[in-house]
């Protein structure tokens, strides 16, 4: 079953994208959001994964593991990206960034998931803070639950929704998990506290595990769409956007 990081499924969201864009006029705002919450379904079906619950804010988008929710930025179906392929290039940077980020979002969904069926299914013991909070009694699925705060739901798909890992799959999934809850959470939290101090913060914050992941997956599939639009409407279109895609 392919990840979100199988070139497969970055390139089937790209063409959604190309195709969304394409088609502005043809549509209202409601009608692209059931689009994106169509996509979001998508991407959780092609990886294997509980579809998280879609929330419209306007904080750019999130992931909280507590709600399995996904926040998306209801600019990414508001901004008309095409005003931005002529002199002025910000709606259609704006709308790439907001559109993109929702993958990014899903891509961390992806993580917390590969997290809980690494653990349920004992390919590395659990980070040193949960292990001394995981007292003996009931099921490990509840447990794990009620220790780490997922929905208890989710954690009984995890541990039915068997995977295959490969080594590389454990290595990189323990380090989200040691990140995320282990021993480096306490730098984690530092880092997203200090985050809006900009500079060497940010530049901590890019270089955590799961966010370098994520990150990386965003920036090939801003790639994708980079190219189409390129390809259909001109490079012109795209003067003044390189450093989206860097």
């Amino acid at each position: 079953m392919p990840s979100l990081s199988h070139p497969a499924t970055m390139q089937m969201y790209a063409n959604a994208m190309v195709t969304m864009h394409e088609r502005w006029d043809s549509t209202v705002e409601s009608q692209r959001r059931g689009q994106f919450e169509n996509l979001v379904r998508q991407l959780a079906d092609m990886a294997g994964i509980p579809a998280p619950r879609v929330i419209w804010g306007s904080a750019g988008g999130a992931f909280d593991f507590a709600q399995w929710s996904l926040e998306v930025d209801r600019r990414a179906a508001s901004i008309d990206p095409r005003v931005g392929t002529g002199a002025q290039k910000t709606p259609l940077k704006d709308w790439l960034y907001f559109s993109t980020s929702i993958y990014h979002e899903m891509r961390h969904c992806e993580q917390n998931f590969m997290i809980l069926q690494a653990l349920l299914a004992s390919k590395f013991p659990m980070p040193q803070p949960m292990t001394r909070a995981i007292l003996p009694g009931g099921d490990l699925p509840s447990r794990v639950a009620a220790v780490m705060g997922f929905p208890i739901l989710i954690v009984r798909r995890a541990s039915i929704v068997r995977a295959q890992f490969s080594d590389h799959d454990i290595a990189r999934t323990r380090s989200w998990c040691e990140s995320m809850w282990g021993r480096y959470g306490r730098t984690r939290n530092q880092t997203y506290k200090h985050l809006d101090r900009g500079g060497r913060h940010m530049n901590k914050y890019v270089e955590l595990p799961e966010e370098a992941d994520a990150w990386a997956v965003e920036r090939q599939v801003s790639r994708l769409i980079r190219d189409l639009i390129g390809h259909r409407l001109g490079n012109e279109a795209l003067d003044g956007l390189a450093g989206l895609f860097a």
